[in-house]
């Protein structure tokens, strides 16, 4: 039993050393990613729509699953945005987001300056 144990140990020793050695052999990427950056809620149609443009190719990145791209970006919520959260997902008397999509949408609804003008 204890010879068992003792290659058991062993094995599992190899395996941690091959995926710091070898960080795709583990399925891991050895490309280093940026975070995400942070939204605050500035009333800014540029800020806004980059924090969510920006999205995206993380989750591409990442191979986020769709029913976590709701929960991923609500990480990098702060100030003002972050209470808008809190309050929209605990209220009981409104759908719950489920879809990137629809998380998207509502954030604009909530914080995108309605008079805003797209200059290209």
């Amino acid at each position: 039993m204890e010879t068992m144990e003792t290659g058991l140990a062993a094995v599992e020793e190899r395996l941690d050393a091959t995926k710091f050695a070898a960080p795709e052999a583990a399925g891991q990427s050895s490309v280093k990613l940026l975070e995400p950056k942070i939204f605050a809620g500035a009333r800014n149609a540029k800020e806004l729509e980059n924090f969510l443009w920006d999205r995206d190719p993380y989750f591409r990145a990442i191979n986020t699953p769709a029913a976590e791209k709701v929960k991923l970006p609500s990480m990098y919520l702060a100030s003002d945005v972050k209470l808008w959260w809190c309050t929209r997902t605990e209220d009981p008397a409104r759908p719950p987001i489920h879809s990137w999509e629809d998380f998207a949408r509502e954030l604009k609804e909530q914080f995108l300056p309605t008079n805003s003008a797209w200059i290209a």
